[in-house]
C-alpha cells in the first residue's frame, strides 16, 4: 500500500457504426463513433421506390420492436395502400407483424 487511494481509470473504447441510405435523388454513408462497449456494428439500408406519407400508432411500434433483440435485422416494408409489415428472420424461423396506419379525419 502506498497510501494513493486514485481511482483506476477504465480505457476508452469506441464501436464505429456505419449508417447508409440510398434514394432515387441521393446516396449517402455517415460513420459514427459510439461509447458503448456492448454494441455491435449496426448497418441501416433504406431502399425507396414511392413515397409514402403514413402515420402509426406508437404504442403498437414499440410492442413490436421488443422482438428487435431476438434478430439481428429487422424489415419495415411500407406502402400507402397496405398495412406495415415488421419483419424479423431467425435461423429457424420467422416473426411477422402487421399494422394498419391512422385514418386522419379530412
Amino acid at each position: 500500500a502506498n497510501g494513493s487511494s486514485k481511482p483506476s481509470k477504465k480505457a476508452k473504447t469506441s464501436t464505429k457504426k456505419s449508417f447508409k441510405s440510398k434514394g432515387k435523388a441521393k446516396s449517402s454513408t455517415e460513420d459514427d463513433d459510439d461509447d458503448d462497449d456492448d454494441s455491435v456494428p449496426a448497418v441501416v439500408g433504406i431502399e425507396m421506390n414511392q413515397h409514402v406519407s403514413l402515420a402509426f400508432s406508437l404504442k403498437y411500434l414499440v410492442n413490436f420492436f421488443k422482438s428487435a433483440s431476438f434478430s439481428g435485422k429487422v424489415q419495415l416494408l411500407m406502402s400507402n395502400d397496405v398495412p406495415l409489415l415488421v419483419a424479423y428472420d431467425f435461423t429457424k424461423g420467422y416473426i411477422r407483424y402487421y399494422l394498419a396506419s391512422h385514418i386522419s379525419d379530412d
